[in-house]
């Protein structure tokens, strides 16, 4: 057999199929993306928050095992001099939450309550006024009779 016959003899098609294999997964691929139907949602009677001039910030209630608490995007109902009623509402179920300010402590140290704006720069108690969003940290307090939390901080989203 000569050189030009045992070229032949060589079995290429691990390489071809590995090629061949790779080009169908990249063309199946770009197919099905260009195949989903445009995504328009003004047409569907939604607005967007592009044409909106408001941002819709999201509403968060994480409360971990120990009692620290977490309320993203809450309502400021009333200021107080020593609290803060805050409301948080999915549909037609409102949350209604006290919040405690200057109430932190460990041991004997009182550790107070921060109050920041929504870029982290201090603020003070008198900058928070109902109407407004804000986010609350601190330890929910399991002895109080409606939900009450000590706040570590308060941050102001406006």
């Amino acid at each position: 057999m000569n050189a030009y016959a045992a070229s032949f003899a060589r079995p290429m098609v691990p390489w071809l199929f590995i090629g061949a294999s790779a080009a169908f997964c990249v063309l199946s691929f770009s197919f099905f993306l260009f195949s989903l139907p445009p995504q328009n949602v003004a047409a569907a009677g939604v607005s967007t928050i592009a044409t909106t001039t408001s941002y819709v910030r999201p509403l968060e209630v994480h409360i971990a095992n120990d009692g620290l608490i977490l309320l993203r995007s809450a309502h400021v109902v009333a200021v107080n001099t020593d609290t803060i009623m805050v409301s948080t509402a999915w549909g037609s179920t409102d949350l209604n939450w006290v919040v405690r300010l200057d109430a932190t402590r460990y041991g004997a140290h009182n550790f107070g309550t921060r109050f920041i704006d929504r870029h982290g720069g201090e603020i003070s108690r008198a900058d928070i006024h109902a109407g407004e969003l804000v986010t609350v940290t601190g330890m929910l307090d399991a002895t109080a009779q409606e939900p009450t939390i000590d706040a570590d901080s308060v941050r102001s989203l406006k």
